[in-house]
């Protein structure tokens, strides 16, 4: 760890570290970009992250209820820790204010790797891994079939209105789920046009 001494620019995105825990508030606040590395907050002091330690780079979204996209940048580093740039608040929710911010980071972040000579060396991921979105689509699947399929042929059987609700319901609650499969397909893309995932 070491103390702010960069000229780079400074973004006011949270950062956290990918690891599954409870958070109530993230606390990590600051972003910056240099020209041959990525500086991150962390306990209130900044953490100079070399471009050459980087080994991936995952653009994805993700939806909390019927929310906006938060857009996710997962920065996978060569000693196996991540950081992942949002922008969400402090809670983690999409509101907005950190939008233009945030692709302001992705743009400046890819052009500085281009400038730099290391982004042919980093692999850059958009979406999900085959396996997390063989998951979720498992999970569409069986939701479709219970919360859609079965209130449908119900409705059909018994001619009740109250399933209709049921149906309706059950397509409501499926459907940030669907939107995730849908933006987070697995792929790659070019660090001269990285795509944009909180539209």
């Amino acid at each position: 760890m070491d103390q702010l001494d960069s000229n780079g620019k400074h973004y006011s995105l949270f950062t956290r570290d990918g690891t599954t825990r409870l958070v109530w508030r993230f606390a990590d606040e600051g972003v910056m970009v240099e020209d041959d590395a990525l500086r991150v907050m962390r306990s209130s002091r900044w953490v100079r992250i070399p471009f050459e330690a980087i080994v991936s780079i995952t653009l994805s979204s993700n939806v909390v209820g019927r929310s906006a996209p938060i857009g996710q940048c997962t920065v996978q580093l060569s000693n196996g820790t991540r950081i992942i740039v949002g922008n969400g608040n402090d809670q983690g929710l999409a509101d907005g204010r950190r939008d233009g911010p945030y692709r302001q980071f992705i743009a400046d972040f890819h052009e500085r790797l281009i400038e730099s000579g290391d982004a042919p060396h980093i692999k850059l991921v958009t979406g999900f891994s085959k396996a997390r979105i063989a998951v979720l689509v498992t999970a569409l699947t069986a939701g479709a079939a219970l919360f859609v399929a079965l209130p449908l042929l119900l409705l059909v059987i018994t001619r009740d209105l109250k399933t209709l609700g049921i149906l309706v319901g059950g397509a409501l609650l499926l459907w940030p789920a669907l939107r995730i499969a849908k933006a987070n397909q697995p792929g790659i893309y070019s660090p001269t046009n990285p795509p944009d995932f909180i539209d």
